[in-house]
């Protein structure tokens, strides 16, 4: 049976103060260094690498850490920061920031385990429970050093700290190949719209050239009519605004295929629903297609994202006008053709979804256990080697 007992923070190591380091020192030099503020911008559980580096003469006023430490966020703007922890992973010392708690584990303790334990929901309810002040929360170290959560023995931390870095690996090589496929799909994108990459018809031989029409000569151009505040997110039907994800509605105003672009929020958004929905008013709608509604949506939200994102970095762009998308230029393939490319990058995008969910079953499994195996709910297998 697994040794689990409940321990005091106090009892799992040695603990310090961090030091120094003002924001202007934050890059003087190249001596690791992890400023509070970090914790909750840069580090998950583990800092494998920093993005501060100090000089030799800010690191003497400092407080010098080493591989295994934990490191606190001493003070935050509410409770539920409080006290964020990141466990240092490298193998040449650095140093702490002011404003910052240091655990130095004992020997009976893993501090890859210590640092998921105590970013577990047990422990944050702890840490949430100890913050003093009201605009600004700190943590002390006499109170800290109070806290109770439940600690294995040292092989089992181990077992754990494994399992779970199995998890953040899988994790981070399954973001690696999402991020492929996406830049991936950006290229055929920009093959495929410029008229570099071609399909070929059923008989293996090529398409018509293309032609170029304004998006007003294929689409009709409405906005909807409705306030945002006219929503109801218990609603039966889609209501689009100019956010990333629509919320709903309790009636609708348009029905069919559609095409819905952000005027302002998201500016250039592009979204495809095919149904009866409700939208924003100042979210233009785009129906009565005369070409495929499927490739017009991927030519739109390729094209004239990029134009709108291009036009961001020369103005503030904070809205669309109606004239803007009218005169926007859109190719238009045969239909054949069209409905090849949107077939094509749908399969692909299929593909990404595909990758995406097996991601976030990974995250939601590693998950399941920093809530429950990581307090102490859940055990691993014990297995006996062959003479057991």
């Amino acid at each position: 049976m697994t040794n689990w007992q409940t321990k005091k923070l106090g009892e799992l190591g040695e603990w310090f103060k961090g030091a120094g380091i003002a924001k202007d020192d934050a890059n003087s030099g190249d001596l690791p260094a992890v400023r509070y503020g970090e914790l909750y911008t840069t580090y998950n559980i583990k800092i494998e690498e920093t993005r501060s580096g100090i000089s030799e003469q800010v690191a003497s006023q400092s407080q010098e850490i080493q591989y295994g430490d934990i490191i606190f966020a001493g003070s935050g703007e509410s409770i539920d920061e409080i006290a964020k922890s990141a466990v240092y992973l490298l193998d040449k010392n650095g140093y702490a920031s002011g404003d910052t708690l240091i655990l130095r584990p004992n020997s009976e303790n893993n501090p890859v385990f210590l640092a998921y334990l105590l970013n577990s929901p047990l422990a944050r309810k702890n840490l949430r429970a100890i913050g003093q002040g009201k605009s600004i929360v700190h943590a002390h170290i006499k109170e800290m050093i109070k806290i109770e959560l439940p600690v294995p023995d040292r092989k089992t931390q181990d077992d754990y700290a494994n399992k779970l870095d199995v998890f953040d690996r899988t994790l981070i090589s399954q973001d690696v190949e999402i991020e492929r496929m996406i830049e991936l799909k950006k290229g055929l994108m920009q093959q495929i719209f410029s008229g570099k990459l071609r399909f070929k018809d059923d008989n293996g031989g090529g398409f018509p050239a293309w032609e170029k029409k304004k998006l007003s000569e294929i689409a009709t151009i409405t906005t909807g009519k409705k306030d945002v505040n006219q929503g109801n997110p218990n609603g039966e039907y889609p209501f689009f605004t100019c956010a990333k994800t629509h919320t709903y509605s309790d009636g609708f105003s348009f029905s069919g295929e559609a095409i819905l672009i952000a005027g302002n929020g998201e500016v250039g958004l592009c979204q495809y629903y095919n149904g009866d929905f409700e939208a924003y008013q100042r979210t233009y709608v785009l129906q009565d297609f005369k070409i495929d509604g499927k490739f017009l949506f991927r030519y739109l939200s390729f094209a004239f994202q990029n134009f709108v994102n291009a036009q961001k970095q020369t103005s503030a762009m904070p809205y669309i006008k109606l004239g803007m998308l009218q005169t926007f230029p859109v190719i238009t393939p045969t239909i054949a053709e069209q409905r090849k490319i949107a077939t094509f990058l749908s399969d692909f995008d299929a593909q990404i979804d595909t990758l995406k969910s097996l991601r976030d079953e990974t995250a939601k499994q590693k998950k399941w256990l920093l809530n429950n195996l990581v307090t102490g709910k859940v055990r691993l297998p014990q297995f006996k080697g062959k003479g057991g």
